[in-house]
C-alpha cells in the first residue's frame, strides 16, 4: 500500500488539474508542490507514478519540468485511480485483523468479493470522469491561474481560492 491511498489520489487528481489549468508549457516540481501547497518530494512521488502511467510527461533539464502526456478530456478519474493505488482503500486493514483476532480470515474471505465489487463500481464511477471535466467544474480563473504562476509575494493570502 502506498501510504493513504485516497491522498494520492486527491494529490494526483489536483496536480493534474494544475498542469491543465496552468499557462506554462511545462510546469517543475517545485512550482507544483507550491502552488499545491505540498511537499515537493511527496509530489514527485506522485508525478513518478504519473510518469510511468503515461498520464505526465516528464522533461529533464534545467527548463524541465511536467507537462499531461495527452489532452485532459482523455485523461479519466479512473485512468489516476489506477495510476496511484496499490491496493484497494476498502481492503485495508483487513489483513492486520486477520492475524490480530480469530474471526479475522473468516471476515477476509466474507468481504473479498464485496471489496472487489465495491473496486469495479468505483472505477466504473471514476471512468466517466476526466481531468478536464474537473478543471472546468473548479472554474480556474484567469486571476487564479495567473497568480499561480506569479512570484511568492503575489501569491500569498491567495488560499483555497487557488482552485475555486
Amino acid at each position: 500500500m502506498r501510504g493513504s491511498s485516497s491522498g494520492w489520489f486527491v494529490v494526483a487528481v489536483q496536480g493534474l488539474v494544475l498542469l491543465e489549468s496552468s499557462p506554462l508549457d511545462v510546469c517543475s516540481s517545485a512550482w507544483i508542490a507550491e502552488s499545491m501547497r505540498t511537499h515537493a518530494v511527496f509530489l514527485r512521488r506522485v508525478l513518478a507514478l504519473l510518469v510511468r502511467a503515461n498520464l505526465v510527461e516528464a522533461r529533464e533539464g534545467r527548463n524541465g519540468g511536467y507537462r499531461l502526456a495527452r489532452p485532459a478530456a482523455e485523461i479519466t478519474l479512473a485512468d489516476i485511480y489506477r495510476a496511484v493505488q496499490a491496493a484497494s482503500p476498502f481492503a485495508q486493514g483487513l489483513e492486520e485483523f486477520e492475524r490480530a483476532c480469530p474471526l479475522g480470515s473468516g471476515l477476509h474471505v466474507a468481504l473479498a468479493g464485496i471489496v472487489e465489487e465495491t473496486e469495479r463500481a468505483t472505477l466504473r464511477v471514476l471512468a466517466q470522469h476526466t481531468v478536464a471535466e474537473v478543471a472546468r467544474h473548479l472554474e480556474v480563473t484567469g486571476e487564479a491561474v495567473a497568480a499561480l504562476s506569479a512570484p511568492d509575494e503575489r501569491r500569498r493570502g491567495l488560499g483555497s481560492r487557488t482552485l475555486r
